[in-house]
């Protein structure tokens, strides 16, 4: 009888791994599916971002894109707030704390100047 719930066992994991996509394993140089779906920049990439810092940000200063992306900052952000609009160059971080959207470890930030109305 052990036997046959051991099979049985194999078989309810062999199953589940079926049936949940994405939930196996990646196999050596292969991205994890989560991370493609999610359209996560790779760690250690630099990304270039202008927008505005928010107050959207529960546990990190948030900053939202000019195509309106929610991102969240770790990093020293030069004295800079919510309502300043900003260039960043920074770099994601794989895990953090902040809990929303795309956290980015600021390298550097500068101001832009706000656009003219219509243009």
């Amino acid at each position: 009888m052990r036997h046959v719930r051991t099979a049985a066992a194999g078989f309810g994991l062999a199953l589940a791994l079926l049936v949940i996509p994405g939930c196996a394993p990646a196999e050596e140089g292969e991205t994890p599916a989560a991370e493609e779906d999610a359209g996560m920049p790779a760690e250690g990439e630099q990304l270039f971002l202008e927008g505005r810092l928010t107050d959207e940000g529960v546990e990190c200063p948030a900053f939202r894109s000019d195509d309106d992306e929610l991102y969240t900052l770790t990093g020293d952000l030069g004295g800079f707030g919510p309502g300043d609009r900003v260039r960043i160059v920074g770099e994601p971080v794989a895990i953090s704390t902040c809990m929303q959207g795309t956290t980015v470890n600021v390298v550097e930030i500068s101001a832009i100047e706000d656009e003219p109305p219509g243009g």
